[in-house]
């Protein structure tokens, strides 16, 4: 069904000022559509991280004698299952690549749906991919095929041609979901209503966002957290081939749920990309200001004429045919750009964040695991960001505004960085006392990934609960918190082109940590562990430096609300949307009324849930 119009009635009455300060709020009635899209979307990322939880251990791990890769004895306390034997620095390769991969299709992903398919078409052929990829991975661990030369003939390069296809699915279906999602809650604007009891009240649609994505927010790390620890379990006890099976079953059985609303969502219609227009005039704008001399290129495109010049009112009627928009919607790119490059400093943060999926996790097997797996505490982080990011939102953040204490945005995103390379410091030292307690010392690895458990060190796996809990605060402060102030400061129609660039930004770490994979083996580990530390802290003090007065940057007024989560640009275009008239301090003290910045709270909150689901487990 394509909408769209308001789905409600054509006739709302409006709040007047008085009374929207002294009526009761409460949410729009959320229709089912919003809740089977939710469902398809805790299915989904059970599925996908109850995947790509086992795969370090398939690749890493050596078989351990069973057919399936189940641990010999799964109820001996370091129990242990494995595939390929492929080694830690290969895996970490495998990763590596395969994190870039489904970096960069969402890009491709975000276009068809723009452009061709619209957000529901994409959503359905995605689901098609992503189950033939998920067939081919669960095929590429049957028994009978471990078995036949360690796997490595058959099974790897079915496995890798597996892991290609679903991420092509996975990272077409994961930026979609969401936007459709948001078209599905009702957009009545805000209005008075006569509840059953005879109550006016306010209907606000802030309210009814910020439920529906608490929701969304909880359940996608809900969703992770359960796949992780349900396949980690299924991987020990009875192998991969099940740890494969059952994901891939579970995104099969959604596909009713999500293709029986066909005709009942909304589908808005496709509003086009912005990224290849923006593409085109960037490029135009670099001609004759290009240069191999980076200091003779930076003179010319920061010599104050580069947005002017290429503006369709300069060129006139010398502009390009495909120049159809208009000079405010070359401000709007503008600004987006300049608010973006807050995140082009985000790959020195992911290099530690990339860590988590295999070099820790094969860090852990070799320590005391007392019967739970290694790869259960990779479920440490998102557990730890569903707790953390309500609890900085809602508590902490506030309580820090009340008395004063200016933790601004950029602030939250440097302290971000150097959580992150304590966290990375943390795995430094616990490797090095590893390599002191195990009898292999300084090949402990190698050695017992060759199937020597001798090697194990006596230090309690425990111990590496602590690196995952620092990533999960840093992941809180640095990733949410720049997503949130660069969607604050951007046009609304260029926020597909951040999510473009956050993307791009990811692939591009994913790269820069293969400059690393020499280091992924003994004896290097600690170096390994140390200089991503080191990249890191440095990364975040020339973040410092060169953004420490960006608060400001896209921010009205004398009161910068945005530490306390909000800002007063948003705040006045919540007030606009609500068709409320915007009242000075002053007056509003005449007045008598309350706070007016509550409302915008509401509807900023609800944002910044959406946008740490997406930073998070997506």
């Amino acid at each position: 069904m394509e909408s769209n119009g308001d789905p409600g009635p054509p006739e709302r009455v409006r709040p007047t000022l008085v009374e929207y300060n002294t009526l009761r709020r409460v949410p729009e009635k959320i229709p089912w559509t919003v809740f089977a899209l939710i469902f398809v979307e805790l299915v989904e990322r059970i599925s996908y991280y109850g995947t790509t939880q086992v795969y370090s251990n398939f690749l890493a791990q050596y078989r351990p004698g069973t057919n399936t890769g189940a641990a010999v004895d799964p109820h001996t306390k370091d129990a242990q299952p494995g595939a390929l034997g492929l080694g830690q620095q290969t895996a970490q390769t495998i990763l590596l690549l395969n994190a870039m991969w489904t970096y960069l299709v969402p890009v491709a992903g975000i276009y068809i749906a723009d452009v061709y398919l619209g957000r529901y078409k994409t959503i359905a052929w995605a689901f098609a991919i992503s189950v033939i990829g998920h067939m081919l991975v669960v095929a590429s661990a049957a028994p009978n095929w471990l078995e036949r030369d360690a796997g490595k003939t058959i099974t790897l390069p079915m496995f890798l041609t597996g892991i290609i296809v679903m991420g092509a699915g996975v990272s077409s279906f994961r930026p979609n979901i969401s936007p459709l999602v948001s078209e599905q809650i009702p957009d009545t604007g805000t209005h008075v209503e006569l509840t059953k009891n005879g109550e006016r009240v306010i209907v606000d649609p802030s309210l009814t966002r910020s439920r529906v994505y608490s929701w969304y927010y909880f359940l996608i790390n809900f969703g992770s957290v359960v796949g992780g620890l349900t396949m980690s379990y299924a991987e020990r006890y009875v192998g991969f081939f099940l740890a494969f099976l059952l994901p891939t079953i579970l995104v099969i059985c959604t596909l009713p749920v999500f293709f029986y609303g066909h005709n009942r969502y909304i589908k808005n219609p496709r509003e086009g990309n912005v990224l290849v227009p923006a593409g085109k005039l960037i490029c135009f704008g670099l001609k004759g200001r290009w240069s191999f001399n980076p200091i003779l290129m930076w003179k010319k495109l920061h010599d104050g004429t580069f947005w002017a010049v290429i503006k369709p009112s300069h060129l006139g009627s010398s502009k390009p045919e495909w120049m159809t928009f208009d000079d405010a919607w070359v401000d709007d790119l503008r600004e987006a750009i300049k608010a973006c490059s807050v995140l082009w400093w985000l790959p020195f943060y992911w290099l530690c964040f990339n860590q988590m999926g295999n070099n820790l996790v094969v860090q852990v097997s070799t320590m005391a695991l007392h019967g739970v797996p290694n790869d259960f505490f990779y479920n440490l982080e998102p557990f730890g960001l569903m707790i953390l990011a309500p609890l900085l939102d809602m508590i902490i953040y506030p309580f820090l505004h009340k008395h004063n204490i200016k933790f601004t945005p950029i602030k939250r995103i440097t302290v971000g960085f150097f959580f992150s390379s304590a966290a990375m410091v943390y795995a430094a030292v616990v490797q090095h006392y590893i390599y002191k307690t195990s009898p292999c010392g300084t090949m402990t690895h190698t050695l017992f990934l060759h199937g020597h458990i001798i090697c194990r060190s006596t230090l309690p796996a425990s111990l590496a609960s602590t690196a995952y809990l620092l990533i999960s605060v840093s992941e809180a402060l640095a990733c949410v918190t720049s997503l949130i102030y660069v969607f604050e400061r951007v046009p609304r129609r260029m926020r597909n082109l951040v999510t473009t660039i956050l993307y791009l930004v990811s692939g591009v770490s994913a790269l820069l940590g293969t400059a690393l994979l020499p280091l992924s083996r003994d004896p290097y580990l600690v170096w390994n562990y140390g200089v991503t530390a080191a990249l890191c802290f440095v990364g975040g003090c020339l973040f410092w430096v060169v953004w420490r007065g960006g608060d400001q940057l896209g921010v009205e007024g004398d009161e910068k609300e945005f530490s306390a989560g909000m800002g007063t640009r948003v705040q006045a275009a919540v007030w606009r949307e609500m068709g409320v008239e915007m009242v000075t301090r002053e007056r509003e003290r005449a007045l008598g009324l309350g706070p007016i910045g509550r409302p915008s709270m509401r509807a900023v909150r609800a944002d910044r849930q959406r946008l740490a689901a997406e930073c998070g487990r997506q």
